[in-house]
């Protein structure tokens, strides 16, 4: 998938051939976006991991179907950030699809 303007990368989730969520990183003030693009009733949500000592994030998109947004991490720029798209019935619990993780991408 082609990152969106300023974003360095992308990643799409698929559940069967429905295009169902879309995460991107932009290493421009460390954001990671969240897209929801199927209306089934479960949360989008992007989860980060990272190259240096640093707790995993999760980004989640809750605003529904058509919905996007960011959320905006501090992380170090000498570091590498990779992450993967997943939905989910609520904010806990496990993942009903998931995505692959990106390769390794350079946060500064």
């Amino acid at each position: 998938m082609t990152p969106l303007a300023g974003q360095d990368a992308c990643s799409t989730l698929y559940v069967g051939t429905v295009l169902t969520g879309r995460g991107c990183f932009e290493s421009y003030g460390d954001k990671i976006w969240a897209e929801d693009l199927r209306s089934d009733g479960l949360r989008v949500i992007v989860e980060t991991r990272y190259n240096y000592d640093r707790p995993n994030d999760e980004c989640h998109q809750v605003g529904g179907a058509g919905s996007g947004g960011y959320c905006n991490y501090d992380m170090r720029e000498d570091g590498q950030v990779s992450f993967r798209v997943v939905t989910r019935n609520g904010a806990t619990g496990p993942n009903d699809t998931t995505g692959a993780w990106t390769r390794w991408l350079t946060i500064g």
